[in-house]
């Protein structure tokens, strides 16, 4: 409908978890959701008694409004990305996330910084300089946490470029104690070279070779004439 009429359509949820439904829009939903789940205290603090299911969770929250954003951009605001960055990463609430998530899967909040990036690189998300350097510095502190982790290439490219700016060395994107990957060094091997013969051997060669006819050419004569 977007690429047909140049707007896009309007987005309705039909809400049956109350005796009485309602219709509502799509973004109106998505801001209730959040502000009453997903960034309430007792709601996180509940994820985090789940340990690492918890933290795959509050993951699969960053995923899904990245998604909204993407198919019906309209639905997610830049302030619902800079609250989501506030208490999951800034610990607004105090409840101690930066430490739980790196005891049960730091890996879980790479990836919401790296989801928080790429809706910045693609201009869903008009984050200001503070917001970017907070994001890069706790992906920097993580980094020695996790192993076996890659980040998109496209991602990690924006990030390094971005950390520069902020003065932020190494590399942002893969784990600093990633497995070394080591072999055998190659070597280039010399062309072979066939020795050089002197014209004196060649005859001397050809002589031999000759002689070694002959004497085998006597030796059947011989042997037929007896």
């Amino acid at each position: 409908m977007r690429r047909a009429s140049g707007s896009d359509p309007s987005l309705y949820v039909n809400d049956l978890r109350e005796s009485q439904g309602r219709t509502v829009t799509a973004g109106k939903f998505i801001a209730e959701e959040l502000n009453a789940r997903y960034m309430n205290p007792i709601w996180i603090a509940a994820m985090q008694s789940e340990g690492y299911a918890g933290a795959l969770n509050m993951l699969d929250i960053t995923n899904n409004l990245f998604g909204w954003q993407v198919t019906a951009p309209d639905t997610v605001s830049d302030y619902q990305w800079e609250a989501l960055s506030e208490v999951y990463i800034d610990d607004k609430h105090d409840l101690g996330i930066n430490e739980w998530f790196e005891q049960h899967q730091p890996a879980a909040q790479m990836q919401i910084i790296e989801r928080m990036m790429e809706a910045v690189r693609k201009g869903y998300w008009n984050a200001d300089e503070e917001r970017l350097k907070a994001l890069l510095e706790r992906h920097e502190e993580l980094k020695p946490l996790v192993e076996y982790h890659q980040t998109h290439e496209v991602t990690e490219q924006f990030m390094e470029q971005t950390a520069i700016g902020f003065g932020l060395a190494g590399s942002v994107g893969q784990a600093s104690n990633s497995p070394t990957i080591s072999g055998n060094v190659m070597q280039e091997i010399p062309s072979y070279e066939a020795p050089s013969v002197s014209e004196k051997q060649m005859m001397l060669l050809i002589a031999l070779i000759l002689a070694c006819i002959a004497a085998g050419a006597l030796r059947q004569h011989l042997i037929y004439r007896d």
